[in-house]
C-alpha cells in the first residue's frame, strides 16, 4: 500500500485486523473494514480505522473518493460473493488481493469487463513477494503496532501475525507480558 491511498478490507477477523493495521502503518489515508459484527467494527474503529457494515461500505469508499472507488481492495473473507464485490469497489487502475481462500469447489459469477475496462491488478494472497514478507516485518518491529490488553479476543495476536508474513522470528513485547497487538493510534 502506498501514503495516502483509500483501502478497503472485507472482513475484520485476525487477518483482515493485520491488514487494516499494515494499512494505516503505511500511510494510507483511510482504511476501512467492513464486516456484519457490530463487535468487530468496534474493534476495528479503536485500531484506528473506521468500521462499517457490508452494506454502508461502497457509499462511505465513494464519499472519501470522490466517487473514484478504493485504491487497494483486501479480500479477508472466504466469500465468493465478495469476488465481484470488490472488484466493483476498486477505482480504474486499482488493485484487488484475494488474500483469504475459498472453499474448495467454490465457484462464483464475475464481470470479466470490471478487470479489464477499469484496468485493475488483482492478486492473490499465497505467494507473496520476499519483498512484501520483509516489509511486513519491517513494520511490525518498527513500532506498526503496540502490545495491548488480553481482554479483547478479536484483536489479532503477534502468532497470527508472524503466521501472515511467513516469519519464524519471535516478536515479543517489550513493554507487557501479553501477545496481543494494537496500532499506535489506537
Amino acid at each position: 500500500m502506498n501514503l495516502g491511498e483509500v483501502v478497503a478490507v472485507l472482513g475484520a477477523g485476525p487477518i483482515g485486523l493485520i491488514h487494516a493495521q499494515l494499512a494505516l502503518a503505511s500511510g494510507a489515508r483511510q482504511v476501512f473494514v467492513s464486516n456484519r459484527s457490530p463487535q468487530r467494527r468496534q474493534v476495528v474503529d479503536r485500531l484506528g480505522a473506521i468500521g462499517v457494515s457490508p452494506e454502508e461500505l461502497e457509499d462511505r469508499v465513494k464519499e472519501v473518493s470522490n466517487g473514484a472507488g478504493a485504491d487497494v481492495v483486501i479480500v479477508c473473507i472466504g466469500a465468493s460473493e465478495l469476488a465481484q464485490d470488490a472488484l466493483e469497489l476498486a477505482r480504474d487502475g486499482g488493485r484487488v488481493n484475494y488474500f483469504a481462500g475459498f472453499p474448495k469447489g467454490s465457484m462464483t459469477q464475475m464481470e470479466p469487463n470490471l478487470i479489464h475496462y477499469k484496468e485493475l491488478q488483482v492478486t492473490e494472497g499465497s505467494n507473496a513477494r520476499r519483498r512484501d514478507v520483509k516489509r511486513a516485518i519491517q513494520v511490525l518491529e518498527a513500532g506498526g503496532y503496540k502490545c495491548g490488553g488480553n481482554r479483547d479476543p478479536h484483536l489479532p495476536t503477534i502468532k497470527s501475525a508472524r503466521r501472515l508474513s511467513g516469519s519464524t522470528r519471535s516478536h515479543r513485547c517489550k513493554n507487557c507480558g501479553n501477545t496481543r497487538l494494537k496500532s499506535n493510534s489506537g
